[in-house]
């Protein structure tokens, strides 16, 4: 088997662009983009706006100027040389796609959320020539229909829709899948550790933690959901897989998931239990089953795999020595392997606030350049 890797140690504070061969920039300095971000106050957003900042120190970059910022509350409104804050209201999201088109100038929206209703907006945007860029994976792993229709509004408004931080973050992932379709090659097989909670998770089982303290580390250190039984349920990696798989043309597949704990387990569930105290009832059935892997020389992590005819998300017993054995810290490792036997092994920091927003990054600089060139 031949194997081409792409590794990423760490993702810089600030990305340098390079235009790819064959694609000119023009010589004459950049056009201003307009920018909304809806979830600006959030994790990924905040951190969005500080590298924002940034990119005035880059002139050959395209100028991007933040012109709204929009959460749950509030609505934050740029002008030239003025802040306004007001009050959401109902009107703020259907509004936005005409408030920035009355700019005249180019325009993206960054959904730095992980509202599952926001991506119904998208086709609109789209459709009117608006760039959209964004993490939040429910467009893209979701409804098969709004899917299409995503990805059809973009082509008709020629408008840029870069969504590289859904699977990776700052790993070249999705654009990997993409030549590959390009290219007319279909995986023959996908293997992935796509969790940066659970790849930590894991690691810290086999190092003989108990899973509720495990949990409560990967908690300690800012890798899960606010509740944890959202990472414990494979939910975020079967997105990740369905995506991974539709960006190969392989949509019709099912991807089957397997929770760390059992969904109807952790349903039962008093509303105000703590979650790590509950996890403790977890300790012995995941203590014996990683003993008992040691003792055939193999770990438990947990995967999403493609086999080429199935998918599947779910713990996994791996050998030792395997690639996807004892992942570090936040990493992510994605193999991707053809009928021919070749493989393509990408790992990498795959998670984290700084990542995810560096990528977001990227894209928006990406979007921006596609959007003043056409212009």
């Amino acid at each position: 088997m031949t194997t081409t890797r792409i590794h990423s140690t760490r993702t810089p504070a600030f990305v340098e662009f390079q235009a790819s061969p064959g694609h000119r920039r023009p010589v004459a300095a950049p056009s201003n983009v307009d920018v909304a971000v809806i979830g600006h106050s959030g994790q990924v957003g905040s951190a969005l706006l500080a590298r924002l900042d940034r990119t005035t120190e880059a002139p050959e970059l395209p100028g991007l100027q933040l012109r709204e910022g929009i959460n749950r509350s509030r609505h934050l409104l740029v002008g030239d040389g003025s802040v306004n804050q007001q009050d959401r209201n109902p009107g703020t999201l259907s509004g936005l796609g005409a408030r920035l088109l009355a700019g005249g100038r180019p325009a993206v929206i960054v959904d730095c959320t992980a509202d599952a209703t926001l991506p119904r907006h998208y086709p609109e945007w789209l459709r009117a020539g608006i760039g959209v860029v964004t993490p939040n994976k429910h467009g893209f792993s979701g409804d098969p229909e709004l899917y299409r229709s995503i990805m059809q509004a973009a082509r008709k408004g020629r408008a840029p829709l870069n969504y590289s931080a859904t699977v990776g973050a700052g790993l070249p992932v999705i654009d990997t899948l993409k030549r590959l379709r390009r290219a007319g090659v279909k995986p023959a097989a996908i293997t992935a550790a796509v969790s940066g909670t659970l790849s930590h998770v894991f690691t810290r089982l086999s190092a003989g933690q108990p899973l509720s303290e495990a949990v409560a580390d990967a908690r300690h250190r800012g890798f899960t959901e606010p509740d944890p039984l959202e990472d414990l349920s494979g939910r975020d990696v079967a997105r990740k897989l369905v995506i991974m798989l539709r960006e190969a043309g392989l949509s019709q597949v099912r991807v089957e998931l397997e929770p760390v704990v059992p969904d109807a387990w952790a349903a039962a569930l008093p509303g105000q239990v703590d979650t790590i105290e509950a996890l403790r009832e977890k300790d012995a059935g995941w203590r014996e089953k990683i003993v008992e892997a040691q003792r055939d020389e193999r770990v438990w992590t947990y995967l999403a795999r493609f086999d080429g005819r199935t998918a599947r998300v779910g713990p996994v017993e791996v050998s030792r020595d395997s690639a996807f054995a004892g992942l570090a810290g936040s990493g992510n490792r994605i193999s991707i392997e053809s009928a021919e036997g070749e493989a393509i092994d990408i790992h990498g920091p795959g998670a984290g606030v700084d990542v995810t927003a560096t990528a977001v990054l990227a894209d928006l600089v990406d979007a921006a350049f596609l959007l003043t060139r056409k212009g």
